[in-house]
């Protein structure tokens, strides 16, 4: 499905009025991790561009407020949201453990929990997946699944590090959430790594805005803007631009 240009320019507009680098207090201050494609990463020009940094700047201009966007490790986003160095993280995998820390809006995004082989290499069932040497990115709710299932792995800062450690043969399988692994693989590593069939999750898993525990009146405000980016095609837009499908879009 293509994006109209009248489209375009709007979710253009929103990523722009996003990257200022300076945060004032009236500013609505968000992180996410400039390593993950498609959600954050740095193109060929040097820029910070993402789903992340469409989706807060259009959020932003919902709310009323501009949008400062900062791109962080992703294990230092959660404890910059508790102390209140930002004021929202805008794509969190929801986890019972992350429920104890934040507070979540609605859906925004729904995936999977999957493994990524190397090309020709056999789709292994859960039982021989525990088997072999896994690698996942810290903290993150593949991470949380794989430690569920009873499962050892190896931990890396980004997704990129433990997608060149399969490709080198390091690892044997990377557990990974499925919209950033499925596109990384198909932007660099499409012709030595697949996104295999084996699901590690039962159900999709949901992913959320988050904000501090006592920010209850902003959260309010957010679900808001969620629920009238769902409908006015801002969400359908901006998931297209980076995902290439709405499917991804909770309904």
């Amino acid at each position: 499905m293509r994006i109209s240009a009248f489209i375009q320019s709007i979710v253009l507009a929103f990523a722009l009025a996003g990257s200022a680098s300076i945060a004032t207090a009236q500013d609505f201050r968000v992180a996410g991790d400039p390593n993950y494609r498609p959600f954050g990463f740095t193109d060929e020009n040097g820029n910070e561009v993402g789903y992340d940094m469409d989706f807060a700047a259009a959020l932003g201009e919902k709310i009323g407020r501009k949008t400062a966007y900062e791109g962080m490790a992703f294990d230092g986003v959660v404890p910059a949201l508790m102390s209140k160095r930002i004021d929202a993280i805008t794509s969190l995998a929801v986890t019972n453990a992350r429920k104890e820390q934040v507070l979540f809006s609605q859906p925004v995004l729904v995936q999977d929990i999957v493994a990524i082989l190397p090309v020709g290499k056999p789709v292994p069932s859960l039982e021989e997946l525990k088997a072999l040497r896994i690698g996942v990115q810290v903290n993150s709710s593949a991470a949380a699944q794989v430690e569920a299932l009873g499962m050892k792995a190896a931990s890396y800062n980004s997704l990129p590090d433990e997608l060149n450690d399969l490709v080198l043969g390091r690892l044997d399988a990377v557990v990974v959430e499925s919209i950033g692994g499925a596109y990384t693989v198909a932007a660099t590593f499409h012709d030595k790594l697949v996104v295999s069939s084996l699901k590690l999750s039962s159900e999709p898993r949901v992913i959320s805005v988050a904000v501090h525990k006592d920010n209850g009146d902003l959260l309010a405000q957010i679900d808001q803007a969620i629920t009238t980016m769902k409908t006015d095609g801002t969400m359908k837009a901006i998931a297209t631009k980076w995902f290439g499908e709405t499917n991804v879009v909770a309904e």
